[in-house]
């Protein structure tokens, strides 16, 4: 068995590149919030609009964990 070891710096580069599009990620959607509750009238119904972002979001991190399993 021939057992390569993984380097530190490797590691952390891909955890704060992850930390990055996640967080432009999250950037986007917030950004987005607005125009998609007026164009879908969704003022004053918090639990449509956390419905939309919570969907998204589970969207992402089972797309993230998929590549991480898979």
């Amino acid at each position: 068995m021939n057992e390569e070891k993984i380097s530190s710096r490797f590691i952390y580069f891909f955890g704060a590149f992850g930390g990055i599009l996640f967080g432009y990620d999250i950037g986007v959607m917030t950004g987005a919030l607005p125009f998609l509750e007026k164009d879908w009238n969704l003022y004053n119904s918090a639990g449509i609009v956390g419905w939309i972002t919570s969907g998204h979001v589970w969207s992402h991190f089972r797309r993230s964990l998929g590549r991480t399993i898979g």
